[in-house]
């Protein structure tokens, strides 16, 4: 994304926008077509989708002369799936682009349709809680609203920090009627998922099963066990992996399928374990999803066997 707006208003003829965070891929394009600086915009732009694409009609939407404009603009989105006959005609394009023509490609996220496209790609990845902040505070400000610094940071972990959510619950606090701290954040922003289970997990992580019960009890108002057991499950072994995995945190979050900031904080708490107590929860997760599914265990006796059991690795391994 920096570099894109370092290079601006200098356009490249093909872009891939790709991430983990819709909006920022929505800024990037956004970026894009107003350095286009299109006239008569139903007639310069065009949009092909999942149903419409296709790569003649696309590369033939290219190569027609923008009317009464510098520019002409070309958005290929919401594609889940490309045949390599079709990547194959759309490179021969991008060999030898048409030079009044920008072609976007804006990728779903995660799907990397397009990751063999002669393209400049735009990484769109979530930022980090510095910009977010300045992102809230000047929201607020703009409005009227102050916000403390720490209630900004918990806005930002309660929306796992993902910028859609975090502007949509903006809107709502512009008008909650006082200035902005981390009590309110509290009372009117409901906690991602993941923001709940990182706080379930780093309650057992330091051994303190009390407070997962009293967690995941919140959770189950909203939630189903399984659901909850999934996704425990998905940050013990994201721990694991975290604990062994070389190379960066972006490296280790592309192989995983996850955000940045969540092997971060996976290395984080990887730091506070023994790797043979991470593997013995593993296993323990994966014995009380097995004895749900087949009926030996119920649900609700599942949760504080899982909670207890895993203080006692902790503890245990601990001595």
């Amino acid at each position: 994304m920096k570099t894109l707006e370092k290079n601006l208003p200098n356009l490249k003829p093909v872009y891939r926008l790709t991430g983990d965070d819709a909006f920022v891929i929505k800024m990037a394009f956004d970026k894009i077509e107003n350095a286009c600086k299109l006239n008569l915009v139903e007639l310069n732009k065009v949009v092909f989708d999942d149903e419409t694409f296709n790569a003649d009609k696309i590369i033939l939407s290219c190569q027609q002369l923008p009317i009464m404009s510098d520019k002409r603009l070309v958005i290929v989105k919401n594609v889940l799936k490309v045949k390599d006959a079709d990547i194959k005609k759309l490179n021969s394009y991008c060999e030898d682009p048409a030079p009044d023509t920008v072609l976007v490609f804006e990728e779903v996220m995660g799907a990397n349709v397009f990751a063999k496209l002669i393209a400049e790609k735009v990484l769109c990845k979530k930022l980090i809680d510095g910009e977010l902040q300045k992102i809230i505070t000047a929201e607020l400000y703009n409005n009227g609203k102050e916000i403390t610094t720490d209630a900004a940071q918990l806005l930002i972990d309660f929306c796992g920090h993902d910028l859609l959510r975090i502007k949509n619950e903006l809107t709502k606090l512009i008008y909650c009627g006082e200035d902005i701290t981390a009590e309110v954040i509290k009372k009117l922003v409901k906690k991602s998922d993941d923001f709940s289970v990182f706080e379930i997990s780093t309650a057992l992580t330091y051994g303190q099963g009390d407070k997962a019960i009293v967690l995941m009890n919140k959770m189950l108002e909203t939630t189903e066990f399984p659901i909850i057991l999934g996704l425990i499950s998905s940050h013990f072994r994201r721990m694991l992996y975290a604990s062994i995995a070389e190379g960066t945190n972006t490296e280790i979050a592309e192989k995983l399928g996850v955000k940045e900031f969540a092997v971060a904080k996976a290395k984080t708490l990887a730091k506070s374990l023994q790797r043979i107590q991470i593997l013995k929860i593993n296993d323990l997760i994966f014995d009380v999803d097995y004895d749900i599914k087949s009926g030996k265990m119920a649900t609700q006796n599942a949760m504080f066997y899982l909670v207890f059991a895993i203080v006692d690795i902790i503890k245990g391994e601990n001595k």
